[in-house]
């Protein structure tokens, strides 16, 4: 079996760069996403990485532009997508990058599953397309509430973040499976 893994599984050296800049990075995000990879070896899955690095909005991330391009991380081949770190243009570059170089890489590879971790509305935007289009098997997996809000964020990217879950909401009916990691995201997205 073949799977594309679609989220923010840059490799460590990458992550440790971010880390040194940004405040708020989710580190557990992260390490899942690395124990997926590592359980789907374990599993002899052929794993390969659609990318994004897990930044926070500009100016809390000084950087303003990430560059995209092909990875090697302990084996796993990979495709970073690029994105202007600036509020809505994240969102939409992101998808951007899912349709420019996301499809070139899913073509290249021919995965039988596109698993998408997290609820982060370009990826899944992405992953109901690419199921449409390239008749992908999707996969979402929900280890978090989406829309999480910090308290330190300002009211108008606080409202954004709201609007932006709302489609989300409800339990997602364009893609073939939902794994919920745990109870409260369970009711909205797996009831």
């Amino acid at each position: 079996m073949n799977v594309t893994l679609l989220g923010f599984t840059c490799p460590p050296a990458d992550m440790d760069v971010i880390l040194k800049t940004d405040p708020n990075m989710p580190i557990q995000t992260h390490a899942f996403a690395w124990a997926l990879v590592g359980a789907l070896l374990s599993a002899e899955v052929s794993v390969t990485l659609l990318s994004s690095a897990p930044a926070s909005n500009y100016p809390r991330n000084p950087e303003v532009c990430f560059r995209g391009g092909p990875f090697n991380s302990d084996g796993v081949d990979g495709e970073m997508l690029g994105f202007a770190n600036i509020l809505i243009l994240k969102h939409l570059s992101r998808f951007a990058a899912c349709l420019v170089r996301g499809t070139r890489a899913l073509r290249r590879w021919q995965p039988d599953v596109l698993m998408i971790h997290g609820v982060h509305s370009p990826f899944l935007w992405y992953g109901v397309l690419s199921r449409r289009l390239l008749g992908t098997t999707s996969v979402v997996i929900v280890s978090d509430p989406p829309g999480v809000v910090l308290h330190s964020t300002r009211i108008i990217f606080r409202n954004l973040q709201r609007i932006d879950v709302l489609p989300f909401k409800r339990p997602p009916r364009s893609v073939d499976c939902v794994v919920v990691l745990h109870g409260p995201p369970a009711r909205h997205f797996a009831p």
